[in-house]
């Protein structure tokens, strides 16, 4: 293969530039792994993701105060989110099966309030063609559906979320190895 001077990367992954068919089927390999892994044991993973996300939260939170301190300029608005990312943190660490649903009832109920965005700026986007407004509309009832579900069943949700990014990943990494076998190919 001939030696690449500036290469450029199109995407985060390099999916389409075709510098390194290893690394795609390898990147492959690890999405339909990871897919099999959400498939089968989904708890486990919500309990993984949640304590990660936990540790993220804890770790912003104290960078939010130790921001504060290192410039030694006082904010309330900043303290307060930095308390508020630290406390959520501890909350998913403390018990990050209880701290999952918990967010997945925040992102119930903001699906509920982005309905009624869309609802009102449906109403107010006079100016736009009526088909854009019925399909803002028909986002709206979509995201109040998905946040009553959401909402009223969260452990359903937490199952139903699961499955899909398992779906996701398995069908996307199908799809990455058959794409790393092609450049395979052309490389030869």
């Amino acid at each position: 293969m001939a030696e690449i001077k500036n290469p450029k990367i199109l995407i985060s992954t390099n999916l389409l530039g075709g510098h390194s068919w290893q690394f795609i089927i390898v990147q492959a390999l690890i999405s339909i792994l990871l897919g099999v892994i959400f498939l089968f044991h989904p708890t486990w993973v919500m309990i993984v993701l949640a304590l990660a996300l936990g540790i993220m939260l804890l770790g912003s939170g104290i960078q939010q105060f130790a921001l504060m301190g290192l410039t030694r300029k006082f904010s309330f608005p900043i303290l307060l989110y930095g308390l508020v990312l630290f406390l959520a943190g501890l909350f998913l660490v403390a018990d990050p099966f209880l701290g999952s649903l918990d967010l997945l009832l925040i992102l119930g109920i903001w699906f509920i309030f982005h309905a009624v965005e869309l609802f009102v700026g449906a109403v107010r986007a006079k100016t736009l063609a009526k088909s854009v407004r019925s399909m803002a509309i028909v986002n709206g009832v979509l995201s109040l559906l998905c946040g009553f579900f959401i909402t009223l069943f969260p452990l359903a949700g937490i199952v139903w979320i699961n499955l899909v990014f398992a779906f996701y990943l398995i069908l996307y990494g199908a799809v990455t190895l058959a794409v790393g076998f092609k450049l395979r190919g052309i490389s030869r």
